[in-house]
């Protein structure tokens, strides 16, 4: 059953990659001039953005800026509802094979 739901899965899985790097691009240019060392380049930002969508959140670098506070907030925002669409998916194919067993 999760073979039906690999493209839902394939699709979520592009909207994550997308919103990284979009999140990544928009907290380099929101905190480049503050001298975080986080922040400095795009695939340094793109670690971040990582850490914060999937809730990690070390703690060890954040936003200063007033503009990069509210990507972080979206960044954060957004990672918590991509787990649940992916929770949601992997539940709904769980769903479906214990209901085909059962017939």
């Amino acid at each position: 059953s999760f073979a039906r739901k690999k493209c839902e899965l394939i699709i979520t899985g592009c909207i994550f990659l997308c919103g990284l790097i979009v999140s990544s691009v928009l907290i380099y240019f929101a905190e480049s001039g503050t001298g975080v060392e986080t922040f400095k380049s795009i695939p340094r930002a793109f670690w971040w953005s990582i850490v914060t969508f999937t809730s990690v959140g070390y703690g060890d670098s954040y936003p200063l800026t007033n503009f990069g506070k509210i990507v972080a907030s979206f960044s954060a925002i957004m990672g918590v509802g991509l787990h649940g669409l992916f929770i949601g998916i992997i539940g709904s194919a769980f769903i479906e094979g214990i209901n085909k067993n059962e017939r």
